[in-house]
């Protein structure tokens, strides 16, 4: 009977989809087109770029045809990079390495020169951090722990028995008592400052006649006979076409019930968490969908063959090998460049003029760098707007002669997919960027986000598709609220939404309607500020929704910008549920952006205002960190080959040193404020950090966040500008301090009645009067250090704010102490004279910096300043 039960037909087309994109059909219908070498044509190859890549894990190991699956692997990191300029000869079969070991070379390596290089290596620096940690505690656990409980096992046992021997001690004898707890206490004060530093190799390098190669003293004794010889993983060079697509994580039900084993098996969707665009420029963002999920290969140092991942980064490589299906079924018709049957059909039926774009990128400009149109902002579509449309034709193939770019000429039909956006309807292309004009007249358009584009077609060949794309994407901002809403699981509801003038935060409200039924959900909200980065007002929570169960989130925002808010079930929380939700506003802001304390200035007021309601305020204040500026720098030419990008351009290192010194151990945030807070939207190409002890000795490295740090780029007049930057060092004090505050200031000058619950009418000011800074021993020792500061304006009676502390936080305050003026420092620099105060209301303001004690000039352009607009 348990037998008829069980099933044996195990969904494996679910761990490792190919189905979903129709590469199992394909394979079945041609299986001869899987990237294998034909009639003599080379191999379908596929570049990855990323981390943590092991040639050893299982599934990389052989092709279909039994041929070796990684070809070539590059290190581009510099993690491996070994300085083995010092050269050893043989002295009776001995070479002498750089750790001190005495390395047995074996008799069987050929070395005509007689000349070995040989570098040092520690193994620490090549392996990532989980197998580092695990390293760590099998290494303390063989070569430490073992032997420091024997210790203490026999300290142990000659202090019992001193006592039992000596019950009445002389003072000689105390001493000896006394010198074995002192040994004690020794070794336990050691486990709790052990530090591994690792396996550190010697490593050996020479020619053969032939090429290099490598041995890495792995036994950590000199026996070079017992340790594999490498050499290059690959010795040839390899051409690749690079195709830039956004791809989004899919999720099918076979993938469900194979890989995440779900009790139901449920319509494909996509990952909740998976974007969907568009991109903050009006760029589409995600151009296809793939499946974001497998089980598959792991590196081995994991101790596993395979394991349940999922992301953009499975479904981007899922995609990927997709089109090397169709690049090995297009190279066998006849094209060597360049549901999968049904786009295998359409380029085979339009091959000839597919290669022919396949020289070719279309550039999109729209106004000055966008790379489409969004209108997200009510006052955007008030009236029509006017946008000129810039199509550049760039030519990948850089080696092509003047005469194919001289005869390109292509006679272009433009089609607006929506009624709302109008565009001309030829327009010809040559060699150079052309310009169109697009209007978009937003007017009647119904609550919610619309999209359209404007087409690209060949007169010559309208079939093989457009040659490129305009997205337009209008939003039209609503008010929200809605009842009995019924949500499935994957289900997403995204609300575009009026934000008032004035409001600082907001509050969603979440009500389930469903007696029976517990589910997951994600609420996730941002908006978009002029030239500040979408993570500056996003706010992400996961919540479950207990049966007819409520939840209040609260986040900042503000006002008069669109709110996106997207409320979604999870895609694997199973059953149906109806839910109540709603969204209000509040509002308190103080009366100025920009409030400077001087230490020992006296009493600070604040006054602060209620502008959308009436308000309930219980403001408090609590100092939690210090904050140290450090600086010096020098610049230099980096002198290696990865250091020279394209046409031999040189890059340039500003190398900036940093000394402190904690008179304890404290938590230690490095923050370079000029550059902390970008990465990608940088203009420096990189920057690279690396923190030392009193001992030169490597503690830890680390990038893009900030003690050394190394910025890059290849001008080396930028990187001078930054030569004067101040890295502010954050110090966390080891017990907050509070500081008072006061409805009035003779009650602050008195140090009386303390500020109490008080509710605040819409439109009404109500003074805040902050007392000087009380004095502390921690901060008294560090004069020159900056004190970080929150501050807290709360709804005293709502528990909603009280559960979030620190979510409505904003840097508003800044703390000067008494400083030397530094003479001449950039105003692109924090200065040391400012000694600045994160101060946080749950009212939500912009950073502001005070520069006190100095002069700067500023250069800016004219502008034309919209109404209802921020420029920067």
């Amino acid at each position: 009977m348990m037998a008829n039960m069980i099933d044996t037909n195990f969904p494996v087309h679910g761990l490792l989809p190919k189905k979903e994109t129709g590469a199992y059909s394909f394979l079945t219908k041609f299986p001869q087109y899987d990237g294998r070498s034909l009639d003599g044509r080379r191999p379908i190859r596929i570049a990855v770029l990323d981390t943590g890549v092991d040639p050893g894990a299982p599934g990389l190991q052989e092709t279909t045809e039994g041929l070796a699956k990684v070809i070539d692997l590059i290190d581009a990191t510099g993690s491996g990079d070994v300085d083995i300029s010092t050269t050893r000869t043989l002295e009776d079969g001995i070479i002498m390495g750089l750790t001190g070991r005495k390395l047995t070379i074996p008799p069987d390596w050929i070395n005509p020169t007689g000349v070995y290089h040989v570098g040092i290596k520690n193994a620490y620096d090549l392996f990532p951090k989980a197998l580092r940690e695990r390293m760590i505690k099998e290494r303390k656990q063989k070569y430490w722990e073992a032997r420091q409980r024997d210790h203490i096992a026999e300290l142990v046992k000659k202090i019992d028995a001193f006592d039992a021997k000596y019950p009445d001690p002389s003072a000689d004898e105390k001493l000896h008592k006394e010198d074995l707890q002192a040994q004690l206490e020794v070794i336990n004060n050691l486990d709790k400052k052990y530090s591994d530093s690792g396996p550190v190799y010697d490593c050996v390098v020479f020619n053969d006649g032939d090429t290099w190669r490598v041995c890495i003293d792995t036994s950590e004794e000199g026996d070079l006979t017992s340790c594999t010889v490498l050499t290059p993983f690959s010795e040839s060079q390899h051409i690749c076409v690079f195709l830039l697509l956004g791809v989004g994580a899919y999720v099918s039900p076979e993938m469900m019930s194979a890989e995440y084993s779900m009790l139901e098996r449920l319509p494909g969707t996509q990952y909740t968490w998976s974007s969907r665009g568009p991109s903050h420029d009006g760029a589409l963002g995600v151009c296809i969908s793939a499946p974001g999920g497998a089980i598959a290969s792991v590196p081995n140092w994991t101790l596993r063959g395979s394991q349940l991942m999922n992301g953009t980064s499975m479904s981007s490589p899922n995609a990927c090998g997709c089109l090397a299906l169709l690049l090995a079924g297009l190279r066998d018709h006849g094209l060597d460049k360049s549901s999968i049957d049904k786009a295998f059909d359409y380029m085979i039926e339009n091959r000839k003029a597919i290669e022919k774009e396949l020289q070719l990128q279309f550039v999109i400009t729209c106004g000055a760098s966008n790379r489409g149109v969004y209108l997200r902002e009510s006052r955007d579509i008030e009236r029509p707007v006017d946008f000129a449309i810039t199509v550049e034709p760039r030519f990948r193939d850089l080696s092509l002669g003047q005469q194919h770019k001289i005869e390109f000429n292509v006679r272009i039909s433009l089609v607006s997919t929506v009624t709302w956006a109008a565009c001309p309807t030829h327009i010809v292309l040559m060699n150079q960027a052309r310009a169109f004009s697009l209007k978009v007249d937003a007017r009647g358009l119904p609550p919610g986000a619309h999209f359209g584009q404007i087409l690209g077609f060949d007169v010559s060949c309208p079939a093989k598709g457009p040659l490129f794309r305009v997205p337009i994407t209008v939003v039209v901002p609503v008010e929200l609220s809605y009842k009995n809403v019924k949500f499935s699981p994957g289900q997403i509801n995204r609300h575009f939404i009026n934000t008032p003038e004035g409001a600082t935060w907001a509050v969603l409200r979440l009500n389930s309607a469903s007696s029976e039924q517990r589910s997951r959900f994600m609420v996730h909200s941002v908006q978009l500020l002029p030239a500040k980065s979408f993570k500056a007002m996003e706010f992400e929570k996961f919540i479950v929704l207990k049966e007819e169960g409520v939840s209040r989130e609260g986040f900042s925002v503000v006002g008069g910008y669109t709110l996106e808010l997207t409320v979604a079930k999870w895609w694997a929380s199973l059953g149906d549920v109806t839910v109540d939700y709603e969204i209000t506003f509040h509002g308190l802001k103080p009366d100025s952006s920009k409030y400077i304390m001087h230490a020992g200035g006296g009493i600070l007021r604040m006054d602060v205002k209620s502008v959308i309601k009436h308000e309930d305020i219980s403001p408090s204040i609590s100092l939690k960190t210090l904050v140290q500026p450090l600086s010096e720098s020098k610049v230099r030419c980096l002198m290696t080959r990865r250091d020279t990008l394209p046409e031999n351009r040189q890059i340039y290192a500003l190398e900036l040193t940093y000394n402190f010194h904690l008179n304890k151990s404290s938590e230690v945030s490095p923050d370079c404020t000029v550059l902390s807070d970008l990465l990608y939207e940088s203009q420096y190409e990189s920057q690279l950090w690396m923190l030392f002890d009193a001992n030169k000795q490597l503690l830890c490295t680390g990038d893009a966040y900030p003690d050394q740090l190394q910025v890059r780029h290849e001008k080396r007049d930028l990187l001078e500008r930054l030569k004067d930057i101040i890295l502010q060092l954050n110090i966390k004090l080891s017990s907050s301090v509070s500081v008072d505050l006061f409805a009035s200031q003779s009650q602050a000058q008195i140090g009386g009645k303390k500020f109490s619950t008080q509710t605040l009418q819409k439109n009404k000011v109500c003074p805040v009067f902050v007392a000087p800074i009380p004095d502390d021993n921690e901060m008294d020792k560090q004069k020159n250090y900056l004190i970080d500061t929150y501050v807290r304006l709360g709804l005293a009676q709502v528990d909603l704010l009280k559960k979030a502390e620190g979510v409505f936080l904003s840097r508003l305050v800044t703390l000067c102490a008494t400083l030397p003026e530094p003479a001449n420092r950039r105003i692109s620099t924090v200065l040391p004279t400012i000694l600045a105060v994160d101060t946080s209301f749950i009212v939500n303001q912009y950073i502001s910096i005070a520069i006190l004690g100095n002069t700067a000039s500023y250069k800016y352009s004219h502008h034309s300043l919209v109404r209802g607009t921020v420029y920067w």
